[in-house]
């Protein structure tokens, strides 16, 4: 069985509609949000989890206040990251397993502490806007 194989296979039991695009990636809804488990098969025991393009960056002065909370972020928390490319924010968890179900344990904690640091990431991004005198409107955004 693939590594994509065994990726569906368990999103599937837990409810999810997964599928597979042409990179070989695992595609699937979360609460709204579009979510991918990137399948290294030169690395199958390389987990990495991203939540793209959550976040679009307007101009030049809202790219530094993605830089400096995203830098926040990446500081407080554990194996997520949050970068910039093309205009756009991203997220990602990344770890290592021991073995190739060990994201079925842990899965879910993945999932959260996602989505907890794009929420932080969200709520700095609204206070340094009306610090800077910038509406930010949190449901005008991805």
């Amino acid at each position: 069985m693939s590594l994509a194989d065994r990726y569906v296979d368990f999103l599937t039991a837990e409810g999810y509609r997964p599928s597979v695009d042409e990179d070989g990636d695992v595609l699937f809804k979360h609460e709204g949000g579009h979510y991918y488990i990137s399948v290294a098969d030169e690395d199958e025991l390389f987990f990495q989890l991203v939540y793209p393009r959550f976040w679009s960056i307007e101009d030049e002065d809202e790219r530094g206040r993605v830089l400096n909370n995203a830098n926040e972020i990446n500081l407080r928390f554990k194996v997520v990251k949050i970068y910039t490319r093309d205009g756009d924010t991203t997220a990602t968890l990344e770890c290592f397993m021991n073995s190739l179900d060990d994201f079925k344990g842990y899965f879910e904690r993945c999932m959260r502490a996602v989505q907890r640091a794009v929420s932080e990431f969200r709520e700095l991004m609204i206070q340094s806007g009306q610090a800077d005198g910038v509406s930010a409107d949190p449901e005008s955004k991805n």
